[in-house]
């Protein structure tokens, strides 16, 4: 009987553990995640702030000029309202092209929020839960 008592208790022992082990799994890879999003989401909003201000990032600016530029001022200066319109064109680009990717990495993190608050009810996982969202949401 002893015996059988031991197996027991170390089955008992292994069951907490193994379901801290898939927590901590869940939970890294929610906050890894919600980090992903945090990076899109403040690159999305410094591209609209950007553009709401006519800015132009360094790496973005289109520079490309004609030779004659000095001759022609009137062509210098279409070309250069036409090189900040392209410039601003490539980040509308750059928005839209990476919202699809913001929106799947949103719908995985309530997917994997969802499946910790259901698998793992206890009250100390709720709180580590509960940590972890609220950093991410400053």
């Amino acid at each position: 009987m002893d015996t059988g008592s031991s197996v027991r208790s170390s089955n008992d022992e292994q069951g907490p553990r193994q379901g801290e082990t898939e927590f901590n799994t869940l939970l890294t890879s929610l906050q890894d995640t919600l980090m992903k999003i945090k990076c899109l989401e403040w690159h999305r909003l410094y591209f609209e702030a950007c553009l709401k201000n006519n800015i132009v990032p360094r790496g973005l600016r289109v520079l490309c000029m004609p030779a004659q530029g000095e001759q022609y001022p009137e062509l210098w200066a279409s070309w250069q309202q036409i090189n900040l319109l392209t410039s601003q064109s490539y980040m509308r680009l750059l928005i839209a092209f990476f919202q699809p990717d913001e929106d799947s990495l949103l719908k995985k993190a309530d997917d994997l929020r969802m499946q910790l608050e259901r698998d793992f009810k206890a009250e100390h996982f709720r709180d580590r839960l509960t940590d972890i969202l609220c950093m991410a949401a400053n």
